[in-house]
């Protein structure tokens, strides 16, 4: 097979691998925390979780939609645990009065923000940016 063709079709990452031994308590908190560690230390800016619809695993994608690329792959029997956890710690209750939860991941803050898309079903975009950074200057690149 062509290799240009194997990467159209080729699936995302798993976020981590199902059969990981250390699925007992506290592995939904492990692997959220995983993914938005990677993503802010990376440099990713925003992600999109779809809303979980189905058994089968899920995407993250980069950008504000199903659109963007998929990041990683969520094996399905926890990615309405990890979307149900993301809601969760970007709730309203847990966040500033900006809507902003500020984490810390390798010796860096990062201020992230969620936002659902106008139709609830679609799912839940996060903003993620370097804390002291304002939104003006994020999208100017510095």
């Amino acid at each position: 097979m062509n290799h240009a063709i194997e990467d159209l079709t080729a699936k995302p990452p798993l976020l981590e691998d199902p059969t990981y031994p250390g699925r007992t308590g506290g592995y939904v908190a492990r692997i959220t925390g995983k993914l938005l560690q990677e993503a802010a230390i990376a440099g990713h800016r925003q992600l999109f979780l779809p809303s979980p619809t189905s058994a089968t695993s899920s995407c993250v994608y980069l950008g504000s939609d199903a659109r963007g690329t998929p990041l990683c792959e969520v094996p399905g029997e926890f990615y309405a645990a990890v979307f149900s956890r993301i809601k969760t710690l970007f709730s309203p209750d847990a966040v500033d009065d900006a809507g902003v939860r500020i984490v810390a991941y390798g010796g860096c803050s990062f201020a992230i923000s969620i936002t659902a898309p106008l139709a609830e079903h679609c799912g839940a975009s996060l903003s993620i940016r370097p804390a002291g950074v304002d939104e003006v200057d994020a999208k100017d690149g510095g």
